[in-house]
């Protein structure tokens, strides 16, 4: 999923405790621009807020278990 996704609106991704998962900033070609909502349970997201700049009607954000940190800062778990 490397390309933009215009149509997008809702994003909901849940991965288990024992797979570490990390998004780049590829994710989406770094635009949906109609994405209303986020929820990420086990996912790392560095680059979230990029992405979140790219919307114009944005509501709702949830994130469970994981970081949107770079895991690379120590931070980040």
């Amino acid at each position: 999923m490397q390309e933009p996704f215009p149509l997008l609106t809702s994003l909901h991704l849940v991965v288990g405790a024992q797979i570490k998962f990390v998004i780049t900033d590829a994710f989406l070609g770094g635009s949906a621009p109609r994405l209303r909502e986020v929820y990420l349970t086990g996912v790392q997201f560095p680059t979230l807020p990029n992405l979140l700049s790219s919307t114009t009607h944005f509501v709702n954000l949830e994130l469970e278990g994981r970081s949107v940190r770079d895991p690379a800062d120590g931070r980040g778990q």
